[in-house]
């Protein structure tokens, strides 16, 4: 793994801020090898990533030297070490294609994490997370029991020592309280559906109504995500054999959106997507 850290940055958009830490990684002797920045002009926020190399450059004076400037901007802000392996917890229900997609991947070594610890609230992943040689632990989710279910969840968290929540296909809503405890440290992959056709056979419900399907990665906030891009009349029809066809597709997409969009990045950068999306819409 190359031996970089990353600085991400959320804070009110204003004149100088690409310049002021520029500047200072400068000063500090950093090379940097990539850098990105977003002003969403309606919100008024400024977000950055910022990735450099460390041979000969001393983090502890730059943090310290950064922390007193963020301050002054108002910044909300994460250093990370690229070489420091995230730990990763799959969240999964019955349906397991993200699932397998994740594993495998991990496996064929295009995931820069480790995975220690797969829940659910079926048992329909045991064997997968036993090939893998993966945890499982099944917590079953019941109104009457919704709390025990979180504590327990929670625990189990702390126990792995987790940085990154995936849910991978898990078809429960989160709990405001579950999710308070891991502030941008949670993702959801979901199709684009939403609000439109919500509960646990949106493609069948699409079928009918004659829509097609793409996919979107999430930061998971209480409740269940929103998304515009799916209102309207039906536009068309779909034969049964191509639903089918479209059902699969969009499964293989799923998999394929949760592993490279956001686990090749990196769980560094997932998280500053995560932390972005919460900024803008608080």
């Amino acid at each position: 793994m190359k031996n970089t850290a990353v600085l991400l940055i959320n804070c009110p958009d204003r004149k100088g801020l690409v310049a002021a830490v520029a500047s200072l990684l400068y000063r500090h002797g950093a090379n940097i090898t990539h850098a990105d920045q977003h002003q969403d002009h309606e919100a008024g926020l400024f977000f950055m990533r910022v990735e450099w190399t460390l041979e000969g450059f001393d983090l502890k004076p730059f943090r310290e030297e950064f922390q007193a400037m963020a301050g002054g901007f108002a910044m909300e802000w994460r250093l990370n070490v690229m070489a420091e392996v995230p730990r990763v917890a799959l969240f999964v229900s019955q349906q397991l294609h993200c699932l397998v997609d994740i594993l495998h991947r991990h496996q064929a070594g295009e995931l820069h994490c480790s995975i220690p610890l797969i829940v659910s609230n079926h048992r329909d992943a045991a064997a997968l997370a036993g090939f893998y040689g993966v945890e499982f632990r099944h917590i079953p989710v019941t109104p009457e029991a919704k709390q025990d279910a979180d504590a327990e969840q929670q625990r189990l968290i702390a126990a792995e020592d987790i940085d990154l929540i995936v849910l991978a296909r898990y078809m429960q809503i989160l709990s405001p309280e579950f999710v308070e405890q891991y502030p941008a440290r949670i993702i959801n992959v979901h199709h684009s559906f939403l609000p439109a056709f919500v509960g646990a056979r949106p493609y069948h419900a699409a079928f009918r109504r004659g829509i097609g399907t793409r996919w979107k990665i999430s930061f998971r906030r209480a409740g269940i995500s929103r998304s515009p891009s799916c209102r309207g009349p039906s536009c068309g029809t779909w034969s049964t054999a191509f639903c089918a066809m479209g059902i699969r597709r969009s499964c293989s997409t799923e998999g394929e959106a949760m592993t490279r969009r956001h686990f090749v990045w990196g769980a560094t950068g997932l998280a500053a997507e995560a932390s972005a999306a919460q900024a803008a819409r608080s």
